[in-house]
């Protein structure tokens, strides 16, 4: 119940720190109306206008205490002409729309990484290629493009791809990838996983095919070492991840991939960031068998990914 009552107070301060940037990105000014609305004192703004005294005592905000009137005209409209018909809704609306942090305001604000502001139409961002309409982007990706020729496919782009290959990765069933190939399909049971993931982000029928094909290349080297004919090299084949990451993510920024000292196998570790986005990524080989230990977490959150890894990595114990 403690920590019940603490996660509480928590989300409770968080609501409270959104609201308030929410409100302060006003240029010019904000009228606020309170009262004894129904349920006003349930109201996400009741904190703030709870004591009209410290209000008025602060600087910049003035109360007007004027009665309203009864009634109130009604608007003239703008113009006379008639009113279009209301259109229909056809396609889904993207998830990445919102603005769901005050690091995402402060970079937009900054312009260095937009992909957060509400203002933007899909594809949003300044990091990522925009195409000029979602019919030129579907034609220009290809099905051979789609199919792994390696071209940018603009349709897998952004943070809106970029939540659902997270998905995919976070239910992932690891042992099932173990014999994965570059070529292969998805393993059994895992195609399902992927289509379930991009729909969860409002990718149509018509494309999950491509979109599969696409995760599970991505996923199946994420979760494998390429230790090919000879002495397997994780430093080299996190490097070739790399370069192919960067190309389909541009606002890739490569930390460091660096060989590390991990119980005697050959072991790199990989960290890195887009998106909004820090992903540290520690791969080892075992008996010409890779492994792949995946840690992603929004950037304000990554201070103690290190001491998780740490933590992950000293249980692991090899299928």
């Amino acid at each position: 119940e403690d920590a019940k009552a603490a996660w509480k107070i928590e989300q409770q301060a968080e609501d409270a720190r959104l609201l308030y940037v929410g409100m302060t990105r006003a240029r010019h000014a904000l009228w606020t109306a309170t009262g004894l609305f129904y349920n006003h004192g349930q109201a996400a703004l009741a904190p703030m206008l709870r004591d009209p005294g410290a209000l008025a005592a602060a600087s910049g905000i003035r109360l007007d205490a004027t009665p309203p009137p009864a009634s109130l005209p009604r608007l003239p409209p703008d113009t006379d002409a008639e009113v279009p018909a209301a259109r229909i809704a056809t396609r889904v609306l993207a998830s990445d729309w919102w603005v769901y942090s005050f690091s995402g305001l402060a970079r937009a604000d900054a312009g260095s990484d937009s992909s957060t502001a509400a203002t933007l139409p899909v594809p949003g961002g300044r990091d990522e290629p925009a195409a000029p309409d979602a019919d030129a982007a579907q034609a220009e990706a290809a099905p051979a493009d789609a199919a792994g020729a390696g071209d940018f496919d603009p349709r897998f782009a952004g943070p809106r791809f970029g939540v659902a290959l997270h998905a995919a990765l976070e239910h992932a069933d690891f042992a099932a990838w173990r014999g994965w190939q570059p070529g292969d399909d998805a393993p059994a049971g895992e195609a399902r996983v992927i289509a379930d993931a991009l729909r969860a982000e409002g990718y149509p029928a018509d494309v999950l095919d491509d979109g599969i094909a696409l995760v599970t290349r991505m996923v199946g080297r994420t979760l494998r070492v390429d230790s090919g004919p000879g002495k397997p090299d994780a430093v080299a084949d996190r490097e070739a991840q790399a370069k192919d990451f960067q190309r389909r993510h541009p606002s890739y920024e490569q930390i460091r991939i660096d060989a590390v000292d991990y119980r005697g196998y050959e072991a790199a570790d990989w960290e890195f960031t887009y998106e909004g986005l820090h992903v540290l990524n520690r791969v080892f080989v075992v008996d010409g068998t890779g492994y792949s230990l995946y840690l992603q977490t929004p950037k304000r959150d990554a201070d103690g990914m290190k001491k998780d890894l740490a933590a992950i990595a000293e249980r692991f114990a090899p299928a």
